[in-house]
């Protein structure tokens, strides 16, 4: 038993509430449990109850046992003044204080206690694997619905801090974030630290010219400190040691990862493809901010490299002949984690709450994410038909899932009724 669990079951009253009386055998009514207070002082707020037949009214103090009264050290504490009730799982020691103490062990039906205990001990990292085909679909629906909100509010939130350390240029955040999203999921702070290296000015300077752009971005990944033969090779090292000196520009001491991808997902590529973004849309946001439709967005994103890639996966070795052009999978991701909440912040600061609805539809028409996170919820029986279920699913499985806040999820919460 821990108090969290303790919390959740006085709130829900999931006890036998014909059974409940007072460590000194007074019997309690309970009008109302009160109001979860998850700030400094008790645990409930505005209780209502019948002691011993006396009503009273006030806050209610949750422990596993009576004696952390005193090891959380409430003694004295004016915001304790008020309690009630002192409800607890265990009566380990006389109570001194003029508060009566309810001990809910024995009445609490035991399946509440035996399923909480298996989602908590469970190694795998969706604690509800096993028992989630036993949860109505439509709650499930409406948690990931609650998910990709939260999901989309922490993005905004991560904008707004963005755009504060980059004073508020919304330029220089969104071709930041575009980054990340290129480098992701691997390899999106290495992405961010190379755009951060060099100025969002030399940046759109550079971009009429895709060889100069390819020479920055390989350079500063540090792809080019090796002897080359290749005279395409040669000329994007001379470049870049050229431009290196002009802008005096700082090594970056993040290491790109090749670990676990397929080779059309390698670093590299995606660096050479990005420099063909820059090189054809350097006005990205305002083109993306004038489409009306993802399939607009997806068709400017969806670039080819530049034709020396095409026998290519990494510099020094050529390869069979495969065009190297963002495809729609990718398009997507990109569009999910940077364009669209980028779009969504821009709405939500002109409270344009029409546009904010209407890039959050955009979400439904993209491709989902695919990964083991995503697979594994669609094996367990979870849709993941679009971006907007992939977005929930992940945000569910990083924030609930992994920290085991199985009481704060609705599914684990249907799962402790069952």
């Amino acid at each position: 038993m821990n108090e969290h669990l303790l919390q959740y079951i006085w709130l829900h009253r999931f006890f036998n509430m014909r059974a409940l009386q007072t460590e000194d055998h007074q019997p309690v009514i309970l009008i109302h449990q009160g109001i979860h207070n998850k700030n400094q002082g008790p645990d409930f707020l505005h209780a209502r109850m019948r002691i011993g037949g006396i009503e009273l009214a006030g806050s209610v103090e949750i422990h596993v046992k009576t004696s952390h009264w005193y090891q959380h050290a409430h003694s004295g504490d004016i915001h304790y003044n008020n309690v009630i009730l002192h409800v607890v799982w265990e009566h380990d020691m006389p109570f001194e204080k003029d508060i009566q103490v309810l001990s809910l062990k024995g009445i609490v039906p035991k399946h509440i206690i035996l399923h909480y205990e298996t989602l908590m001990t469970r190694n795998q990292s969706i604690p509800c694997e096993n028992q989630i085909k036993a949860v109505k679909p439509l709650i499930i629906e409406m948690w990931k619905e609650r998910m990709f909100a939260e999901r989309l509010t922490v993005k905004t939130a991560q904008l707004i801090t963005l755009l504060k350390q980059n004073k508020q240029n919304e330029e220089e955040g969104f071709w930041q974030m575009i980054f990340r999203a290129m480098g992701s999921p691997v390899n999106s702070d290495a992405f961010e630290s190379i755009f951060r290296s060099v100025s969002l000015k030399i940046w759109l300077q550079s971009a009429d010219r895709i060889q100069v752009v390819e020479a920055l971005l390989l350079g500063q990944a540090g792809l080019l400190n090796d002897h080359f033969d290749d005279d395409y090779l040669m000329m994007l090292k001379k470049e870049f040691g050229y431009l290196k000196k002009k802008y005096v520009l700082q090594d970056v001491h993040l290491l790109l990862s090749n670990l676990r991808m397929r080779p059309a997902h390698f670093p590299m590529i995606r660096l050479v493809q990005l420099a063909m973004i820059l090189h054809q849309h350097p006005d990205l946001l305002t083109q993306m901010s004038g489409c009306t439709t993802v399939t607009q967005m997806k068709k400017i994103l969806m670039v080819t490299a530049n034709d020396f890639w095409h026998r290519h996966y990494v510099l020094k070795e050529k390869s069979v002949y495969k065009e190297k052009q963002v495809g729609d999978e990718m398009a997507s991701r990109i569009l999910a984690n940077a364009v669209l909440p980028f779009l969504y912040l821009q709405a939500e600061k002109k409270r344009n709450i029409p546009e904010q609805l209407r890039v959050m539809e955009f979400f439904t028409q993209l491709k989902p994410e695919r990964n083991h996170i995503t697979k594994r919820w669609v094996q367990m029986g979870i849709r993941s038909d679009h971006a907007f279920d992939a977005q929930s699913l992940l945000h569910l499985h990083k924030n609930y899932c992994l920290e085991k806040r199985c009481l704060d999820c609705a599914i684990g919460r249907e799962i402790l009724k069952c």
